[in-house]
Formats: structure tokens, C-alpha cells, sequence
């Protein structure tokens, strides 16, 4: 159980590098657009088993259109959608997961009273 990523993919200087792999990522792996409000929720570095340093920046943001499938079927098997009580009672969701999604709730709902 994880989250939509991927890798930034530029060769130019530009503005919003970020945002814009969010977009491309979410579209390519599973078919659906997000909103302009795109909100940064944290990064974190890790190790492949490689030895490879993987930097992970998570943004918070919100559906706009598609219908959401696996369209990247060698990345994605299945997609769910869940509320944040089932991903933290989910026993398969790793605890890095549980805390990002935790985060995550707290902003949405901060950004839903407007605070």
C-alpha cells in the first residue's frame, strides 16, 4: 500500500518542477487531474536497497476530474479510496504511511474551516 510518486523529470530551468510531476505523475499512474491547490506537506530521504538516496516530497491536493484507475499497470495493481480511519486501521499500511496520511488529514481539514 503506497501513495502515487515518481521522478522529476526536467532538462530546463522552470518554475513549479514540483507541482507539475505531481500533476503528470497522478495522470500517468492512475488517471485522474487535480485541482491548482496544491499544498506542501513534508519531504524525507530514504535508501533503495541499491543503495540509491530517494528524496520524497509530499503534497497535499485536491480531485478535480477523471475516473481513477490503474493506467500505469506495471507501477499500480489496484487503486482504493479510503478515508484516513481505514488507512490507519488498514494492518498492511506501513507507519511512515499511517503519519503522512495524519499530516495530510489535518491540512485538508485545516483548509476546509479555512485556517
Amino acid at each position: 500500500m503506497s501513495l502515487v510518486g515518481g521522478k522529476v523529470e526536467t532538462n530546463i530551468a522552470e518554475d513549479g518542477v514540483l507541482e507539475r510531476t505531481l500533476r503528470r505523475e497522478i495522470m500517468e499512474e492512475v488517471g485522474i487531474e487535480v485541482s491548482d491547490m496544491i499544498h506542501y506537506l513534508e519531504s524525507k530521504s530514504f535508501l533503495l536497497a541499491d543503495g540509491q538516496v530517494v528524496v520524497d516530497v509530499v503534497f497535499v491536493c485536491k480531485y478535480k476530474s477523471g475516473e481513477a484507475q490503474p493506467v500505469a499497470t506495471d507501477e499500480v495493481g489496484e487503486i482504493y479510496w479510503m478515508t484516513c480511519e481505514e488507512v490507519l486501521e488498514n494492518g498492511k499500511a506501513l507507519i511512515w504511511l499511517k503519519d503522512t496520511i495524519k499530516k495530510a488529514e489535518d491540512v485538508r481539514l485545516r483548509l476546509e474551516r479555512g485556517v
